[in-house]
């Protein structure tokens, strides 16, 4: 399991959305070849939510790079497959090709209509403030919906508002809430038992 993805997926659902995580689509060998991709695994959707009131479904990447540089615009504007982390987001041939392989699923197993709306989406857990607007101008032109690290944080802090309940979401979000100053840290070293 990953917990950002989880941590996600939880803040969809209080949207209102039905969720299903690591959501692998099958795409037909021919479809794989007309991709120049004729190896191609099973693609797969970090997460895949659909809004019932809105009839909106929506294929999130989700990436918390939270130790690292973050996301970076220029990844996000790659068009070739190689070295690319967003290839959902940026691929518009594999964008088709995924969007049609699960609509089919989908409304074959009754799970959605079938004038359902589909958009993309990243959910981003880190972004150096340097690149921030220039993530979220891209997410824009791209129509994606977009959850950023301000978005995230304040949906986590919301969850203290939520009624008890043993999540670790929630049970987090309420501890912090009446320890809202940090703790001093203190370094433990490893003690051998």
């Amino acid at each position: 399991m990953d917990y950002f993805e989880a941590t996600i997926a939880r803040i969809l659902e209080e949207r209102g959305y039905w969720v299903r995580e690591n959501v692998r689509v099958a795409l037909a060998r021919d479809v794989k070849k007309s991709l120049g991709k004729g190896s191609l695994p099973r693609c797969e959707i970090d997460i895949v939510a659909y809004q019932p009131r809105k009839k909106r479904l929506v294929l999130f990447e989700v990436k918390s790079y939270l130790d690292s540089k973050g996301v970076q615009p220029a990844d996000l504007l790659r068009t070739e497959w190689e070295n690319n982390r967003y290839k959902l987001l940026t691929l518009p041939a594999l964008q088709h090709a995924v969007r049609a392989a699960l609509l089919a699923e989908y409304c074959s197993q009754g799970l959605i209509p079938k004038n359902v709306q589909v958009r993309f989406g990243l959910a981003a857990g880190y972004i150096k403030v340097s690149n921030d607007k220039e993530v979220r101008r891209i997410a824009r032109l791209n129509r994606w919906v977009f959850l950023g690290p301000t978005e995230i944080a304040r949906a986590i802090w919301s969850f203290a508002d939520l009624g008890y309940e043993n999540s670790p979401f929630v049970l987090t979000a309420k501890l912090l809430r009446r320890h809202p100053s940090p703790l001093p840290t203190t370094k433990v070293k490893n003690a051998k038992t």
